[in-house]
């Protein structure tokens, strides 16, 4: 007999529930699995066009390609925004991206110009959580 942990919505009888929107939690299902969360804050400079910066945010040594999510906020903006993401605005483009090893997750800055070099620099701060969950790529 197999065994499961579960936990209904209210008004949901849990002995005879089986459709999982009405389910809080279900042991049947995987979750993920907490292991580390945190911030760093990279300053990414100007320079000559295009411009591509990486940032070291954290060092996990899994040993694998762990499933993550992250965030980032520039320094002058209240607005948080997930990663991958891109900005252009009169011919000036961006990107900011952010991937995993199997022992650092790492932040991509690229940035360019059509018009040539952009002046002022800028801090950018990355939020992360990274769970204990294996890809398996």
């Amino acid at each position: 007999m197999t065994h499961l942990l579960k936990i209904s919505k209210s008004g949901y009888n849990v002995l005879t529930e089986t459709n999982p929107n009405n389910l809080v939690f279900s042991s049947a299902y995987n979750t993920l699995k907490y292991y580390h969360s945190g911030s760093t804050a990279c300053s990414i400079t100007s320079g000559a066009s295009p411009q591509n910066q990486e940032f070291d945010i954290y060092t996990h040594n899994l040993g694998y390609y762990p499933f993550f999510t992250a965030c980032m906020k520039f320094d002058a903006d209240t607005s948080y925004y997930n990663l991958p993401m891109n900005f252009g605005d009169g011919g000036y483009w961006g990107l900011n991206l952010i991937y995993t090893t199997t022992t650092k997750l790492i932040h991509r800055s690229e940035r360019g110009n059509i018009w040539g070099e952009r002046t002022g620099s800028y801090t950018a701060t990355i939020y992360f959580k990274i769970f204990k969950n294996n890809l398996g790529v």
